[in-house]
């Protein structure tokens, strides 16, 4: 190996160092900020919906913030970590379902019970939920849905 070799050799590696510890470090943008938000999804009735996921679509660009249902229906958001909450302003939103699979026909009262915890599937998506919520940038941001159920077949 020459001269020019070892020099070529260790200026490279000295760049790759300093690009991993760049990396490492976290350079780059700062994460946009968010503010807590909590919520509950209901039925048109005023029951709860007692299980699910709710999505939080920013309308300008921001990332997506998602909640989990618990047995009444109350969600807490997380977008990068949890609980942090949503970024502030105007979001779409969606409750979605995910359907356990099926291990065998199921009684006619079973299939009933089951069908009547489903939201009505237009509320998966964001281009007919037709729900919407703001979100302030403050310590509280309390976000009330109302849901109709799936009808039944």
């Amino acid at each position: 190996m020459n001269a020019y070799s070892v020099q070529l050799t260790s200026r490279l590696v000295a760049a790759l160092s300093f690009a991993a510890i760049a990396l490492v470090a976290g350079c780059g943008e700062p994460r946009i900020p968010t503010y807590p938000v909590e919520g509950s999804v209901k039925f048109d009735t005023g029951e709860p919906v007692p299980s699910g996921m709710v999505e939080f679509r920013p309308r300008g660009e921001g990332p997506i913030a998602c909640g989990k249902l618990d047995q009444f229906g109350r969600f807490t958001l997380r977008t990068f970590a949890t609980d942090d909450g949503a970024v502030a302003g105007k979001h779409q939103v969606v409750v979605v379902q995910h359907l356990p699979p099926q291990s065998g026909p199921k009684a006619p009262d079973e299939h009933a019970e089951h069908q009547s915890v489903l939201v009505a599937p237009e509320f998966a998506s964001y281009a007919t939920s037709g729900l919407s919520a703001a979100i302030k940038p403050s310590d509280e941001n309390e976000v009330s849905l109302i849901v109709r159920r799936m009808s039944r077949p």
